[in-house]
This record gives C-alpha cells, sequence and structure tokens, in this order.
C-alpha cells in the first residue's frame, strides 16, 4: 500500500505532459513577443506582393543593380509575410515569429517529454531557448526553420525509437519547409545522417527510398530543377564567404558565448547517452556553427535529446506551470498589441517616397523596398553580380574601397554610429537631411 500511494503521489505530482509542453512554447512565444525585426525579412513582403499577383519574381524590382535571372525558390515565404504584413503591419512579422517560436518550442518540449520526464523536458528546453536567444529574439526568414527543424527532429527521434511507416512524414516536412528558408539544407542533411547510420542497419531499403524522396522534395519549389540555381548563389555571395552579416562566424561576441555555455551544458547533461548518428549529426552542426554562428540552433535542438534522455527532474505543480503559461500569454499578447516595430523606420519610410535612388544598410535597406521605394542594391544580396555585392559589402564596412557605391544613389541612409555612417558623416560628396532613431539621411550633392 505505501508503495502504491508514493506512485500515486508521484504521478499527480508530475502531472499532465501538456502543461510543461504549453509553459515551454509560450515561453518562446513571449521571447519573440519583444518584437525585434532584423534584416533578412522585410524584403519579403515586396516579392510577397508580386507572387500574390500571380506572378514569379525573377529580379529585385525595387532595385537598380542588375538582378536579372535570379531564381526565386522562397516564393511559399515571400507570400506568408507579405499576408502578415499586409494583415498587421509590423506587427505581423513579429506575430510569425511568434508563432515560430511557439510551434518550434512547443515541438522541442514535446519530442523531449516522448524520450525522459516533464521536468527534464522543461529543463534541457530553458536551455536551448537560452543559448538560440537570438533565433528567438530576432524575427527574420529564419522563423521557418524556427518552427520546422524541431518537427523533422521529432519525426526523426520517434523513428529512432520506435521505427516504422512515420518517417515518411519527413518527405512533406522537407517540401514545405524547401518553399520558405534555404536552410532546408541542413535539415535533409541531419534527416540523411540518420538514415545512413542508424535506419539504414534495420531496413536500408526504406532508409534509401526515404533519403531518395526528401532530396527530390528540395527540388519542389517553383523554380523546379533550377532550384539548385538559388543554393549555387547563396553559396557563392561574397557576404558568405567574407563571413559577414548572416554568415558571421562564431566569435567572443555575448550571445555567442552565451551559446556556447549552452552547448557545454547540454553536453554534461547527455554525458555517454549520444547514439552514433547523434554524434556524427553534432559534430557537423558544430563545426558549421563555427563558421556561420547562425547554424548554432540545430546543433542545439538534435543535443537537446541525448541531454534529456535519462533524466528524472520534478516538476512544480500542473496548475503552477498552466498559471505562470497564462501570465506569460497575457504578457506576450500586450507587447504584441503595444509594439509599434517600425517605429524605427522614418526615414526609410521617407526616402522611399521620394522615388529617388536609396543606398542604405541592410536592414533600412529593406525597409525602403518595403515602402515602395528604390534601392541601388539590397537583401537578397545573392541576387546582385559579386562585383556589385562586393563594392556594396565594402561601403557597409566603411573600407574606402566602397567609396564608389555612393555614385549609384541619390539619397544615403545609414545608422549614426555604424561604420559607414562614420564615414558619411565626413564624406564631401553628402549633405545631411535629418536624422532619426540612430539613423541619418543624407541626399548626394555631388559625386566623384
Amino acid at each position: 500500500m505505501p508503495i502504491r500511494k508514493a506512485v500515486r503521489h508521484s504521478h499527480r505530482h508530475s502531472g499532465p505532459a501538456w502543461a510543461s509542453t504549453v509553459l515551454v512554447a509560450v515561453l518562446a512565444g513571449t521571447v519573440a513577443s519583444v518584437g525585434v525585426i532584423g534584416a533578412d525579412l522585410p524584403w519579403l513582403v515586396p516579392l510577397g506582393a508580386v507572387v500574390a499577383a500571380g506572378r514569379l519574381p525573377s529580379s529585385i524590382h525595387a532595385a537598380t543593380a542588375p538582378s536579372s535571372g535570379w531564381h526565386d525558390v522562397l516564393a511559399g515565404a515571400q507570400l506568408v509575410v507579405y499576408g502578415a504584413y499586409h494583415g498587421l503591419g509590423g506587427r505581423g512579422l513579429v506575430l510569425l515569429q511568434m508563432l515560430g517560436a511557439v510551434a518550434g518550442f512547443g515541438l522541442l518540449a514535446e519530442g523531449l517529454r516522448r524520450q525522459a520526464s516533464s521536468g527534464a523536458a522543461l529543463l534541457v528546453s530553458l536551455v536551448v531557448l537560452v543559448g538560440a536567444a537570438p533565433t528567438v529574439l530576432v524575427a527574420r526568414v529564419s522563423l521557418f526553420s524556427l518552427a520546422l527543424f524541431p518537427l523533422l527532429v521529432l519525426i526523426v527521434q520517434a523513428d529512432a525509437r520506435r521505427p516504422g511507416g512515420r518517417i515518411w512524414l519527413a518527405v512533406p516536412v522537407i517540401a514545405l519547409w524547401a518553399n520558405l528558408h534555404g536552410m532546408v539544407l541542413a535539415g535533409v542533411a541531419v534527416l540523411g545522417v540518420y538514415l545512413v547510420i542508424d535506419r539504414a542497419r534495420r531496413d536500408p531499403l526504406v532508409s534509401a527510398s526515404v533519403l531518395g524522396a526528401s532530396v527530390l522534395a528540395v527540388f519542389l519549389t517553383p523554380q523546379l530543377w533550377l532550384t539548385p540555381l538559388y543554393y549555387r548563389a547563396v553559396f557563392d555571395n561574397v557576404a558568405a564567404s567574407r563571413g559577414v552579416g548572416l554568415w558571421a562566424p562564431l566569435g567572443l561576441r555575448p550571445f555567442d558565448v552565451v551559446y556556447v555555455a549552452a552547448v557545454v551544458a547540454l553536453l554534461l547533461l547527455a554525458r555517454a547517452r549520444l547514439r552514433l548518428w547523434e554524434w556524427v549529426a553534432c559534430l557537423g552542426l558544430a563545426a558549421e556553427s563555427v563558421r556561420a554562428a547562425r547554424v548554432g540552433f540545430f546543433l542545439l535542438i538534435v543535443l537537446a535529446y541525448p541531454a534529456a534522455r535519462g533524466m528524472r527532474e520534478r516538476l512544480p505543480s500542473p496548475a503552477l506551470q498552466l498559471s505562470v503559461a497564462g501570465g506569460l500569454a497575457v504578457v506576450a499578447a500586450a507587447m504584441l498589441v503595444l509594439s509599434n516595430p517600425a517605429s524605427h523606420a522614418a526615414l526609410a519610410r521617407r526616402a522611399a517616397a521620394t522615388r529617388q535612388v536609396v543606398l542604405a544598410e541592410p536592414l533600412q535597406g529593406e525597409w525602403v523596398e518595403l515602402y515602395g521605394g528604390r534601392v541601388w542594391l539590397a537583401n537578397p544580396i545573392d541576387a546582385f553580380r559579386r562585383g556589385d555585392q562586393a563594392l556594396y559589402l565594402d561601403w557597409v564596412a566603411g573600407d574606402a574601397s566602397g567609396r564608389g557605391a555612393v555614385d549609384h544613389a541619390r539619397l544615403v541612409l545609414v545608422g549614426a554610429t555604424s561604420p559607414a555612417g562614420r564615414v558619411a558623416a565626413r564624406d564631401p560628396r553628402l549633405r545631411r537631411l535629418g536624422a532619426a532613431d540612430g539613423a541619418v539621411l543624407y541626399e548626394v550633392v555631388k559625386r566623384a
């Protein structure tokens, strides 16, 4: 009798599993509700308008630098972002980020709970959330990967525990993801590692079939067989080769240090519980995250499962968890309603209204595009000629070799303290028109 009572007490204390899943999902959504919109998101809105009109863009129509022959693979993402923005304005972009965070971390917590205790799922999910803070805090087109990679890993982990037909669910996930974000290739790589190293030993035919179907699913975009040309341009762009912007390597920035600490914490929790395919996937993702820090999110998701395995952490009562989740949901909703994500883009709107060509730093340039203005060159940078990419990036970096970029525009929009901003403040070719929210707008009064 005492043993049965103890078991019943333990079960009551752990509570329903969905309570911890909801808490993790809502917490991630609350973090995302901070509403930071980064470069690599607003540019999708004007292209989404073209897609909504029934046409597929083959160039960046808002830019005057040559971009003809661009292969638009992410039409699905452009359409979704366009709909969100025109429905709710800047808040729509933040809402998309919140939904991506809720979905991604809810799926992570649910996947962890299936292999460990609810307490372990909550603890490990929090470590991942802290380590992946930039991915959750800053709204970019990567919000689609934020939601879909945890789903793919959940499918893989479920199949690793009980091999069966559910592994085929990975194929439609890849097909959807391929139309939303280029990091689908990381998902295919992780899936391939599992299929080749683990599943193939038990069922080589299924493994080969799923892998082949997943690779073909990457081609199910508007570009079909031309899809690889899009990825060739992405990986061959000058920002990638220089390791700048979204391609910046792991360094000593505060968020990078926190990420490394989260990886170490998960490794300590995992100890020797990593399976062979997980070791291989984690080593590959770790190497890639050193080269491009934004890949770190993928490593944290894969590493979370062995970290949670075997842990038996106790949880607060389900009522307390749901109360906290409810409070966080109210906070997130209030932040979304009260926020004005586009408030810092006043000068971009002003520059766009002139219909003159604007030379702007990446984020401000994307806002100019979104407001219907014209830029010389902006995201997606891989759509342009390498020579123009190099000139633009030199200008953004404040290098003397980028001086010629000013000759392509009538207006210049920069951050007051950025490298390009400091150079612009001393440039005799520019006349200051105004400043707001840390940005400065100049008029080009003479050319070199």
